[in-house]
């Protein structure tokens, strides 16, 4: 097994630049697919579906709340990232 990735990696060590594009796309397009699988796995462990039991007002509250640290959040980006110029 670690023989045959051996050879596969010198086979593409000493292909031509197309070749190696075609396996870097190829590669990444894969690992990419692994790592947003898993993102979208570990979303849905974490964050539980609504059942029919919450209210209403428990979803909306919890929204707002949501929302509002993502406002403050921004706003602290956006204070950090501005220049003020004084004459």
């Amino acid at each position: 097994m670690k023989g045959d990735i051996k050879k596969l990696l010198e086979k593409i060590r000493n292909s031509d630049e197309g070749t190696k594009k075609k396996w870097v796309v190829a590669a990444s397009s894969i690992t990419m697919a692994i790592v947003i699988a898993s993102w979208l796995l570990l979303s849905n462990s974490i964050v539980k579906p609504v059942n029919e039991t919450t209210s209403q007002k428990d979803t909306g509250i919890a929204y707002q709340s949501i929302m509002k640290e993502i406002g403050n959040m921004t706003k602290k980006l956006n204070s950090a990232n501005s220049i003020t110029i004084e004459k």
